[in-house]
């Protein structure tokens, strides 16, 4: 072979290697996440307008429950007691008389 074509067979193989590499190197690091770069925040440009004032939520309200009037008649410590329901009382067997 004459001197060019083994300048450009070292030409080619160089170039071979670099492409190669750089796959290799990519393959390997793809796995991992890129580390974000952080960027400045750039301040607001607008005014704020005064916020309203929020209207409350009204809640039902119930009438109140009426309280007893009445004041119990025993004295302190007694006990009154109250009647409870009626139980029927036994009716007198019925006569028919012809």
């Amino acid at each position: 072979m004459t001197g060019k074509q083994w300048i450009a067979l070292i030409v080619v193989i160089i170039i071979n290697v670099v492409i190669f590499a750089s796959l290799i190197t990519y393959l390997l690091t793809s796995g991992e996440p890129p580390t974000p770069t952080p960027s400045r925040t750039p301040r607001p440009t607008f005014t704020p307008t005064p916020s309203r004032t929020p209207t409350p939520i009204l809640m039902p309200t119930y009438p109140p429950t009426p309280t007893p009037t009445t004041t119990p008649t025993g004295g302190a410590g007694e006990i009154t007691p109250t009647p409870g329901p009626e139980t029927p009382t036994a009716s007198p067997a019925l006569t028919i008389t012809p």
